[in-house]
């Protein structure tokens, strides 16, 4: 299955109905991410930029809040998410000052939140792999624990452009694009 959202609704299509169908409606829905074992227990979740929800559809049940709103700071938007098996990581952006920050939202009904990364320039996109969060933002990419239990560490330097995460060979490996030089692709192991 593939999922998108168009800021208003929630979309999927797939090998077996090939044709997009609406998942949801879903105002300010962003940046989708799915997770959770196998085709057999999956889970998608997404934010919602104007109310700071964290919302979920589990494999063949209703469409769902899985972190209430009013978590984060009141000016913030959700602008990006991914998720482990424990916890959604959302970076946000402050309308007031263009500032944005990424916490540790727990999506097991307990709603806690936690801020791992100090309020700064915009940190988007954002991916978990291996116990760390990996972001990029201001000319940096840099990972944190996903647990908050260590600071930032930056990985590289430079005109960072995207980022994307994969396994392969048993290996967890990232690549980014960094724009100097005309557009160069780097790849490093993350173990």
């Amino acid at each position: 299955m593939v999922y998108w959202a168009d800021q208003f609704r929630v979309w999927a299509s797939g090998v077996v109905t090939p044709a997009p169908f609406l998942l949801a409606d879903e105002p300010g829905a962003n940046n989708i991410t799915s997770l959770r074992g196998d085709t057999g227990t999956y889970e998608v979740l997404w934010g919602r930029y104007d109310d700071g929800l964290v919302r979920h559809y589990p494999l063949y049940n209703p469409v769902s809040t899985a972190a209430a709103s009013g978590l984060l700071p009141p000016t913030d938007g959700i602008i990006g998410i991914a998720a482990d098996d424990g916890a959604a990581y959302v970076t946000t952006y402050g309308e007031n000052d263009g500032l944005g920050a990424i916490y540790r939202v727990t999506t097991d009904g307990t709603n806690a939140v936690q801020q791992l990364t100090p309020r700064g320039g915009i940190t988007w996109p954002v991916e978990t792999a291996g116990g760390f969060v990996y972001y990029a933002g201001g000319g940096v990419l840099s990972r944190v624990p996903a647990d908050g239990s260590g600071a930032p560490e930056v990985l590289a330097t430079g005109e960072i452009a995207s980022f994307a995460l994969t396994s392969w060979g048993g290996r967890n490996w990232i690549y980014w694009l960094d724009n100097r030089f005309g557009g160069v692709v780097w790849r490093a192991r993350l173990e």
